[in-house]
């Protein structure tokens, strides 16, 4: 995590399926825990590697969408594999040392999916979210629960994801 200046979060945003609302949510969430919030509408692979070499590094990685297995996106079809994102993740480090992925997906598969990150970038070294299904509007709760224990209570992020 960045010392001794502002931490940022970037969210994803690849599905239309987090409203404004949701959006509002969360980045209240991170004014309440000293975080500023960078949205990005992820519409492409190449149009994110864009945006990454140019917009510094992130504490924290939200990635807002519909998840399976191999992919993150919309219901009706994926923007991108797990295996690709991870790759741009890498080439352009755009995260900090000891950075942490949010899953902000509705769909289990943590461990497979995270499994694909750490093998294919080595600058990954946190991937927390939801284990199982569970409903969209869960999941803005589940990143307060979180940054709160991770950033307002000092807990290691293992244990803070636990907690969630």
């Amino acid at each position: 995590m960045t010392a001794g200046s502002t931490r940022r979060l970037l969210l994803l945003k690849a599905t239309t399926a987090y409203t404004p609302a949701t959006l509002e949510h969360i980045e209240r969430v991170c004014t309440l825990t000293g975080v500023k919030m960078v949205v990005h509408e992820y519409t492409s692979d190449s149009a994110f590697e864009t945006f990454a070499e140019s917009n510094g590094t992130f504490d924290f990685l939200y990635i807002a969408a519909h998840g399976a297995h191999h992919c993150f996106g919309e219901n009706a079809g994926p923007i991108s594999r797990w295996a690709d994102f991870a790759t741009i993740l890498c080439r352009t480090s755009l995260l900090h040392e000891n950075a942490v992925l949010f899953m902000g997906c509705c769909h289990g598969g943590l461990k497979k999916v995270s499994l694909i990150l750490f093998s294919l970038c080595d600058e990954i070294s946190s991937v927390c979210g939801p284990r199982w299904t569970v409903n969209l509007s869960e999941v803005p709760v589940a990143i307060h629960v979180f940054l709160h224990n991770l950033l307002i209570n000092q807990i290691e992020p293992q244990y803070a994801a636990e907690r969630t």
